[in-house]
């Protein structure tokens, strides 16, 4: 992909060459599989959630021996203070047999402490992914080490304050006008005024960026190897972040055509039966994000055309459409199935942080699950909460070490 520039937010340089051999790769089903997941070398395997957060079924807890007051010590420590090594002074304030309420309790005293800034924003570097800030750039960008390191604490810094500092809501996490930014991130957004390595709250400054979920940290983690916008990788946020969606994990062969609609050009090459399943439930979710760049900048426009950053929801009662990536979010935090598919990411991190993300949730434990979703919707959808909810669950208190799946290869 030599001597292709990004000149003012369009993406030019030769081109159709690219396009035909792309065009040639979808109409014999050489892009079977969508080609968007991030790139950590997993597939995406976690089960769809259904929905109905109050998931239906025998919700009734069952019968599991309580593990030992410093086990349940070591697991206190490794969540909330990123160190199983400090669990001896936590196991003393434990006595067996070990009851939900006083853990609970003590989680919310631990969660008080300055070292639960560390063991609460690892979990959303989990959940999103932060891993793959190590990975590719794209070919030309001025990317250093000190700026993906920038990104990875920006997603930890948002995290852990809304838990920590703010509401602990989910709509907190999506709506916040504002983000924690270093000086070297800083100066990626173009903000002025931040100084120092320590992650500053600064004011978005922008309409069309909120929350968490256009950060450039996270745009950053689910783009392209190209500097262009990339819908498909936006869709891969939304389905497999906050969906829990299993979408096979394929890489586009060849890079988009340039200097023009990147949203035209994806609905024309997507558009062939082989491609169209994966496609259409990763596409429009994707064409909200359209305003970011692979690096989380904003662009001026779509390859010259006005941005349409409109869509719908495939899979979900209703397939809810909206205009922009706020109604998207709008609709998002309402949705049972984001409930569930968020409980059962904060109660997989809490007994198995060493398994990949995407792993499937075991058939026990899929009652639980429900039963956290419920809480967490009846809650306001009250991050902190969810996650008191989770070291209250037998499970988390249970005698046997849980697994979710495979290590991760990339931990």
């Amino acid at each position: 992909m030599n001597n292709h520039k990004l000149h003012g937010g369009n993406f030019t340089g030769p081109g159709p060459r690219a396009v035909v051999a792309l065009l040639v790769a979808l109409s014999t089903g050489a892009l079977v599989a969508c080609g968007s997941a991030p790139v950590d070398g997993v597939p995406a395997n976690r089960a769809p959630v259904d929905g109905g957060s109050g998931g239906g079924g025998d919700t009734t807890p069952p019968e599991i021996p309580p593990a030992a007051p410093g086990v349940i010590a070591q697991r206190l420590t490794r969540l909330l203070w990123r160190d199983e090594a400090l669990a001896g002074e936590i196991s003393a304030r434990l006595r067996a047999p070990v009851q939900a309420r006083a853990v609970q309790e003590l989680a919310r005293e631990m969660l008080q402490d300055p070292r639960a800034r560390s063991g609460v924003g690892r979990f959303f570097g989990w959940w999103l992914r932060s891993k793959l800030l190590l990975g590719f750039t794209p070919e030309g960008e001025p990317v250093d080490d000190p700026l993906l390191a920038s990104m990875r604490k920006e997603v930890e810094a948002y995290g852990s304050a809304v838990v920590l500092d703010e509401d602990g809501t989910l709509d907190t996490l999506m709506f916040a006008p504002y983000t924690f930014v270093d000086a070297r991130l800083a100066e990626h957004y173009g903000m002025s005024g931040v100084e120092g390595e320590e992650p500053t709250r600064v004011p978005y400054g922008s309409p069309n960026r909120m929350g968490l979920f256009t950060s450039a940290s996270v745009m950053r983690t689910f783009s392209s190897a190209y500097p262009v916008t990339w819908p498909v990788r936006r869709g891969w946020l939304v389905r497999s972040a906050l969906l829990c969606t299993a979408l096979p994990d394929m890489s586009p062969p060849e890079e988009p055509a340039l200097g023009r609609s990147i949203r035209r050009q994806m609905i024309e090459l997507t558009a062939p039966a082989s491609c169209a399943t994966c496609h259409g439930e990763l596409n429009p979710p994707g064409f909200a994000f359209l305003r970011f760049d692979s690096m989380g900048r904003e662009l001026a426009d779509d390859g010259g055309e006005p941005f349409d950053t409109s869509g719908w929801i495939t899979g979900v009662p209703g397939e809810p459409r909206y205009g922009d990536v706020r109604e998207l979010l709008e609709i998002l935090k309402e949705l049972p199935e984001v409930h569930r598919c968020i409980a059962s990411l904060l109660m997989h991190y809490a007994t198995d942080p060493l398994s990949h993300p995407n792993a499937v949730v075991p058939e026990a434990l899929a009652p639980r699950v429900a039963s956290l979703a419920a809480a967490f919707g009846r809650s306001g959808r009250n991050l902190r909460e969810l996650l008191l909810s989770v070291v209250g669950t037998p499970e988390f208190l249970g005698e046997q070490e849980l697994t979710w799946g495979p290590p991760d290869e990339q931990p």
